[in-house]
């Protein structure tokens, strides 16, 4: 019996594994018809599809799914989506979200995510609420091992226009303006260094700490709106 427990437990959580990873998948896929509605479909000269590409082959997207988006693209028979940013005040004070959604249908959308919110005690705010507090920026990574000399490489990418470079353990995390972001992967890219995310991010200017007895709250939240369908990203300004 234990064992018999024990593979349906393990079954279990390798459906979770699995749900959550067509969810990953699938928003990959979003943000690649996404970045062709905006910038046009040839990837040589939208430099956001080539980055959406990249961050699903990155991601282990199969090159079929992959494939087959680029086709619908070429054909000019991709999902017809919108771009949404939710604005949200968290269920405890001082903490705060931007959901950032893609959807073909905003009624709907916007329907699900005040639902998830209000279930957790949060509130919706009015769009421009949170400008203040958070900036919209480009975040590249590196692998060191990837970079001969580190400090050469940061001194160039401080020269490329980048607002912010820092050292971990095993990455180098470059911070850009929104405007600058393409530009900066580029010439990172001429370098001949391989980059191993990319993204546009709304970062927090200011962050706040919890209690660790809040922390599975905070999580329940993250959770709820994260599990929803049209939402592509969730950023916070939790420590």
């Amino acid at each position: 019996m234990s064992g018999h427990s024990k593979w349906s437990t393990i079954k279990r959580k390798k459906g979770v594994n699995d749900s959550k990873r067509g969810a990953l998948f699938s928003k990959l896929i979003k943000e690649i018809y996404a970045s062709a509605k905006s910038g046009g479909v040839t990837i040589d000269t939208n430099q956001r599809l080539k980055t959406a590409v990249f961050n699903a082959k990155n991601n282990n997207v199969p090159k079929d799914n992959i494939d087959r988006a680029l086709e619908k693209i070429a054909n000019n028979s991709q999902e017809n989506l919108y771009e949404v940013l939710y604005e949200i005040s968290g269920p405890l004070s001082g903490t705060f979200f931007i959901a950032e959604c893609f959807t073909d249908n905003i009624n709907r959308t916007v329907g699900e995510v005040r639902a998830a919110v209000a279930r957790i005690n949060g509130a919706m705010l009015k769009n421009g609420s949170l400008n203040y507090l958070f900036s919209k920026s480009g975040v590249i990574k590196v692998k060191k091992e990837d970079v001969f000399d580190i400090d050469t490489f940061i001194l160039k990418v401080i020269d490329f226009g980048c607002e912010n470079v820092d050292s971990f353990d095993e990455e180098i995390e470059i911070i850009t303006a929104f405007e600058n972001f393409y530009e900066v992967q580029k010439k990172i890219e001429n370098l001949n260094i391989k980059i191993v995310y990319a993204k546009i991010e709304y970062i927090a200017k200011d962050k706040v700490s919890i209690r660790k007895d809040d922390e599975l709250l905070i999580e329940k939240f993250i959770d709820k709106l994260e599990d929803l369908e049209d939402v592509q990203n969730l950023y916070h300004n939790i420590e």
